[in-house]
């Protein structure tokens, strides 16, 4: 009797979910507007990429991970976006200290709205690119999820400011650190080994651009010998890698998840 009763009260909301979603699916592709599909307003510039990002937050919880010590956590997003990331972390992690990076400044617009809107604590946003050292770097964005840094020529090109992560993570224990920023993980990642140690759990979006060598091994050679235990999983699996190729943009895009067996978080 409960659960229908319950099932009952939820149908509006999930009648009114049904009629977003097809909203969504429906409108023009890069039309900035505000949806309630997460249960609060939230700014987005493209459906597809809003779309694209709640089937990987929400529905698929890439970024889903155990906490095995007390409050409070920190958390540290390379490529925020427009927060959907963390918005999760704040639903599933309420207690957290979060700081965001977003390297595009029209993305980071949407993404001070949102974390404004909120009004919620403990958040800490940067329009900034995460680098090895502090600079400004050449960076094109293109308007959805894939901005990224670029030494090539042309109209679309930005300059914006980058800071180093390693005075992020040196001085404190980070207990889940995100890093989603479109070919530059290698750099980062080598950057942060003399604090390696302080960080518990660790995701990467691994990007090999079409045309260019492979680093998959350097980095997986930083986790494994700092200690770190690895999952892998194909982003776009292509049933005969042998056979078919990808000459544009990422020819391969891996979600490398870690542990950290010499933290608690390896338990």
């Amino acid at each position: 009797m409960a659960s229908n009763f319950l099932k009952k009260l939820l149908l509006p909301f999930k009648s009114e979910k049904k009629k977003e979603l097809y909203h969504l699916r429906n409108m023009p592709r890069f039309t900035p507007a505000i949806t309630n599909y997460l249960g609060i307003p939230f700014k987005f510039h493209d459906n597809l990429s809003f779309l694209t990002v709640y089937e990987e937050v929400f529905k698929q919880e890439n970024y889903k991970f155990a906490m095995e010590r007390q409050q409070p956590y920190y958390i540290i997003d390379c490529g925020s976006n427009i927060g959907m990331s963390i918005f999760y972390f704040k639903q599933n992690y309420p207690n957290a200290f979060i700081t965001g990076f977003e390297a595009d400044p029209d993305i980071f617009n949407y993404l001070k709205w949102n974390v404004e809107s909120w009004n919620t604590s403990q958040i800490e946003i940067f329009n900034k690119a995460v680098w090895k050292e502090e600079t400004v770097l050449k960076f094109e964005p293109e308007g959805t999820l894939a901005g990224k840094i670029s030494n090539d020529e042309n109209n679309n090109t930005k300059e914006i400011p980058a800071v180093p992560l390693l005075p992020f993570v040196e001085n404190r224990k980070v207990d889940f650190l995100k890093i989603d920023i479109e070919g530059a993980e290698l750099e980062v990642l080598k950057s942060i080994v003399p604090a390696i140690k302080n960080i518990s759990k660790l995701f990467i979006e691994y990007h090999s651009l079409a045309g260019k060598p492979q680093h998959l091994d350097i980095i997986l050679n930083i986790l494994s010998t700092n200690g770190f235990k690895y999952h892998i999983k194909d982003v776009n699996p292509i049933h005969h890698p042998l056979i078919e190729k990808r000459n544009e943009g990422f020819d391969l895009q891996l979600d490398i998840y870690a542990i950290n067996e010499n933290l608690d978080g390896g338990k």
